[in-house]
């Protein structure tokens, strides 16, 4: 899921349905990437206060690049891209532990996708095995879940059944993918189907916003979703012009990757209480969509400026920590852990 937001994430950029769900609060908007309204989105403009966690740099806390996080409260859950490895952190940055362990016994991970967090369970994706690992934050193993093919996932409960949202990106036969609901007993509903078959380089996202969940569907389809209870509700609409044409969307589901970069590719999405950001990504041209939901106001820019200062960005998480959204930047010196940079975005 992060794969190519995190090659590319020198750029500030971002952007379905069969299944049961309801459409009471549908907001449909219409987003030109090729005609913004402002030249420039200022930081300062949406961010009351930076403040920074620092990951304590002890020799079994070292992280080597962050490739996803989450944050439960009180608890930040990090997968380090270098090792594979899981490692748990207090909210203040402070080392707790690792989570599980690479290896091929029945209560390691292969090869670790995804982390979550949830109350006091660490769930791991192992995309190697198609399962997802269970950790108390404790370190105990609680057992394993088979879910298939996932492009991103969030422990969650629906009508009172603890399971997962899976973001599916198979593109099988006869097998669309999209947003399922896998129950702890194996029991699996699908939510959002994809309306086609594109095998593009990125598909559907998950955020997690104090427990709240919301998706984005794939690229050039472009609707934002809301869990409700049993159910996903479309939140947002988004007509995105300019789109590929069928053959250039054929070319793509093909990996040509000329063909994709001269399109606009959506990257990632923040959902804050009031702000929703998404942004896009075509060669030299990135976008930035923001959308002020207390006001309904809708903008396209050129990119995202951070004026509070020259920090260089690692990566953005899929979580807001408090309220705020969080960057990846460099430690203080290279022997350090990264720092989590939080914007407290302005209510």
């Amino acid at each position: 899921m992060r794969l190519i937001f995190l090659l590319l994430s020198t750029f500030l950029i971002i952007g379905c349905t069969t299944g049961h769900q309801e459409n009471t609060s549908l907001t449909v908007m219409d987003v030109d990437l090729d005609s913004p309204d402002w030249d420039t989105l200022y930081y300062s403009e949406i961010v009351d206060s930076v403040t920074y966690i620092d990951l304590e740099s002890s020799d079994d806390a070292m992280i080597g690049k962050i490739s996803d996080l989450d944050y439960n409260g009180s608890r930040i859950v990090v997968l380090d891209d270098k090792t594979g490895l899981v490692k748990m952190f207090d909210k203040d940055g402070r080392y707790i532990s690792q989570i599980g362990a690479r290896g091929q016994g029945p209560e390691e991970y292969l090869r670790a996708k995804n982390v979550d967090i949830k109350d006091s369970v660490v769930a791991v994706f192992d995309i190697a095995l198609n399962k997802v690992l269970l950790y108390g934050t404790n370190g105990q193993f609680c057992g394993a879940d088979s879910i298939g093919t996932a492009e991103d996932f969030s422990q969650i409960s629906s009508s009172g059944v603890s399971g997962y949202l899976i973001a599916d990106y198979s593109t099988l036969p006869n097998k669309k993918g999209g947003i399922r609901f896998v129950s702890h007993d194996g029991s699996d509903r699908m939510l959002k189907e994809r309306m086609d078959a594109i095998n593009n380089n990125h598909l559907w996202e998950i955020f997690k916003n104090a427990g709240e969940v919301s998706v984005i569907t794939q690229d050039y389809e472009y609707t934002i979703l809301k869990l409700d209870g049993d159910s996903l509700s479309v939140m947002y609409q988004l007509n995105v012009t300019p789109l590929p044409s069928e053959s250039s969307k054929k070319k793509i589901a093909e990996h040509d990757f000329n063909e994709l970069i001269s399109n606009y590719s959506r990257l990632f999405h923040v959902d804050s209480d009031r702000w929703l950001i998404i942004y896009f990504w075509k060669k030299d041209n990135p976008r930035v969509v923001f959308i002020d939901k207390s006001k309904g106001d809708v903008r396209v820019c050129p990119g995202l400026v951070n004026d509070l200062d020259k920090e260089e960005v690692r990566g953005r998480a899929p979580v807001l920590i408090d309220g705020a959204m969080v960057e990846y930047v460099d430690g203080p010196d290279e022997d350090s852990n990264p720092r989590l940079k939080l914007y407290h975005l302005k209510k």
